[in-house]
């Protein structure tokens, strides 16, 4: 670029003989006048005097030392030269651009450090760089691993699973030091959680009466837990209101007995909440003479009903025969009429008594004596 100005250029004579050489013009040249960061720049100031004059550059105001330099972002801005102490003698200005790398990159987290599971957090990157980093041109990791691209992500429902290291990368597509991605630095995110997967462990696993028995309650969480507390529900009523039975990580039963059957859980609490263990069986097994007590008594059951029909019929059949007994002998009494025409006449007379239910249904069980 080019401007005329009425200048002067001063000449080898004594200024105070006041002989002037008139300048029509200075012309600032910057080259090239875009460059990526790292790359060199030169300035030449053209004037139209016979003999070079002392020239100065500006650069916004400041001056400049150097007219050949390896530019920097802060190199950026507009260029003029001057004649030396006289500044109102002056070329136009000229801009250098300067395309540089993203620098400052920086991601920010909302909530920052602790948040509690199920919260809403925010991450953003942002950055310095010409030209500006578009939003396809940042990445955020989580522990090294790629997880949104975009300069803003947000979670609207944050898991435990989702704690770790985060980091942003930019790009614009121009190279710094042999490389064109800057990254942040990493921010740690805590997602604080309740106590969760609680189990119980039972030690030994069969319960033995008189045999110390150990549970012990274990559980997830990012925090130490403040109480574990063991409750109790009878085999009865499982849906009786637990009792309270111990206290502490461990419950020990250094005596087994009957009484300390039920259904076992533990209560762990922690300051971001608490959960319950799914509930456990600890119950005594069956003796051996538990188990042979029933079949037992239920084959004395069986002998006791056999020997009393026995009897029953016995008795049945000596009653009947006496019955008959009784009878003939009354028919055969002296004065009795006897019947000439039946040889059977001695039965003639009896009557057979009626059957009761019982006897009947007995009746075609035949005993052999």
């Amino acid at each position: 670029m080019a401007q005329n100005y009425d200048q002067i250029c001063v000449s080898d004579t004594d200024l105070s003989d006041n002989q002037f050489v008139s300048v029509s013009e200075l012309t600032a040249v910057v080259h090239p006048h875009q460059v990526d960061e790292g790359d060199t720049v030169r300035l030449t100031c053209v004037s139209g005097c016979p003999e070079q004059a002392d020239i100065m550059w500006m650069r916004e105001g400041l001056p400049v030392n150097t007219t050949v330099f390896q530019a920097t972002k802060k190199d950026a801005g507009r260029y003029y030269c001057a004649v030396y102490q006289q500044d109102s003698a002056r070329s136009a200005s000229v801009a250098l651009t300067v395309l540089y790398a993203p620098t400052g990159v920086f991601l920010s987290v909302s909530p920052a450090g602790t948040v509690n599971a199920g919260s809403t957090v925010t991450f953003t990157c942002s950055s310095d760089a010409n030209p500006s980093v578009t939003q396809t041109g940042y990445s955020l990791f989580k522990d090294g691993k790629l997880v949104h691209s975009g300069q803003n992500f947000i979670i609207s429902d944050i898991h435990p699973s989702q704690t770790g290291q985060y980091h942003c990368i930019a790009w614009n597509g121009i190279r710094w030091r042999g490389s064109s991605l800057v990254k942040s630095l990493g921010i740690h995110l805590e997602v604080q959680y309740p106590p969760m997967n609680i189990t119980v462990s039972v030690n030994p696993e069969r319960a033995v009466e008189g045999s110390s028995i150990n549970l012990t309650c274990s559980c997830e969480a990012n925090t130490a837990a403040d109480t574990y507390t063991w409750y109790r529900r009878t085999l009865s009523d499982s849906s009786s209101t637990p009792v309270q039975v111990g206290s502490g990580k461990m419950l020990s039963l250094v005596f087994m007995m009957e009484l300390h059957s039920g259904l076992y859980f533990c209560n762990v609490r922690t300051s971001f909440g608490e959960n319950n263990s799914t509930e456990v069986l600890l119950a005594m097994p069956e003796s051996p003479h538990d188990r042979n007590l029933l079949p037992i008594l239920a084959g004395t059951g069986v002998c006791l009903s056999a020997v009393v029909l026995l009897m029953g019929l016995l008795l049945f059949r000596k009653t009947r025969k006496s019955t008959l007994s009784q009878k003939t002998a009354v028919d055969l009494r002296p004065g009795v009429r006897k019947s000439n025409s039946d040889p059977n006449a001695v039965y003639a007379n009896i009557t057979m008594l009626p059957l009761s239910p019982l006897l009947q249904l007995l009746r075609g069980i035949h005993i052999k004596m």
